[in-house]
C-alpha cells in the first residue's frame, strides 16, 4: 500500500497513512507541561494534554493545528486525545476527494463519464 499524506495537522507532524492505525500504536510521554501523544514513540507529538491555567486538576487537549479542547479530568482528556488522533489517522476519503464512480448491475464500480 502506498503512503499518502492525510490532513494538515498530521502532515505537519510528519505522519503518513498506511492502512488503519490501532490505538496500541500510540504512546504517551510525560513532558514539562503535561503529556504528549506519539505514534510509535517517534516524531512530533500528535496531540498534547496540558493542565488548565485556571482550574486545578483540569486538563485540555491541544492539537498541532492549534485547536484546544474544553476542560476534562486527566483520564478523560487522554482518552479523548487518543480518539481524536485515531479519527484523523483513520478517516476515510470524503466524497469530494474520492474519484467519481458509478454502480453497474453486478455491483462493480466503474469510472463515470465527465459531465461538462
Amino acid at each position: 500500500m502506498e503512503a499518502q499524506p492525510i490532513s494538515s495537522e498530521t502532515a505537519a507532524a510528519g505522519i503518513q497513512r498506511r492502512g488503519v492505525t490501532p490505538s496500541r500504536a500510540l504512546t504517551w510521554r510525560k513532558t514539562a507541561s503535561g503529556h504528549a501523544l506519539y505514534q510509535r514513540d517517534r516524531g512530533k507529538p500528535l496531540a498534547t494534554v496540558e493542565p488548565d491555567a485556571q482550574h486545578v486538576g483540569m486538563w485540555r487537549i491541544r492539537m498541532p493545528d492549534g485547536w484546544v479542547s474544553d476542560m476534562a479530568n486527566l483520564a478523560r482528556a487522554k482518552d479523548a486525545a487518543i480518539r481524536s488522533v485515531l479519527f484523523v489517522l483513520n478517516r476515510k476519503e470524503t466524497a469530494r476527494n474520492r474519484p467519481p464512480v458509478a454502480r453497474t448491475g453486478q455491483g462493480v464500480a466503474e469510472p463515470r463519464e465527465a459531465v461538462e
